[in-house]
């Protein structure tokens, strides 16, 4: 592993800004910069905000919402799975039980 950096400009909100990074990780640098820079935007023209520190706390806390929002949802899907799992799992549990419990046909007849 090596660390090699890439450098590589933005600019979010009208301000250009420089960044080092890894060469594999410089486009996904480059998309949250751009979405980072479009939610400011949509922050900045939607409220009465005009500074952009108070924007970048505001943009900050709407993602902050989102995610927490997302994790949620992650969790209750999470949650739901395991129950599925558990639900699937005794079932097929009972299904091998009950082939267990039937005889097996007798093979000395079935040669004849």
């Amino acid at each position: 592993m090596t660390d090699e950096r890439t450098t590589i400009q933005v600019k979010i909100l009208g301000k250009e800004y420089t960044f080092a990074c890894p060469p594999e990780q410089t486009e996904a640098l480059y998309a949250a910069a751009k979405q980072l820079d479009d939610r400011m935007t949509e922050v900045a023209k939607t409220s009465r905000l005009s500074s952009p520190e108070r924007i970048a706390v505001m943009t900050a806390l709407n993602i902050c919402h989102e995610m927490m929002t997302l994790e949620k949802s992650y969790r209750n899907l999470e949650q739901q799975v395991e129950q599925s799992t558990t639900r699937m799992l005794k079932q097929l549990v009972e299904c091998l039980g009950q082939q267990t419990e039937m005889p097996l046909p007798d093979s000395t007849n079935s040669e004849k």
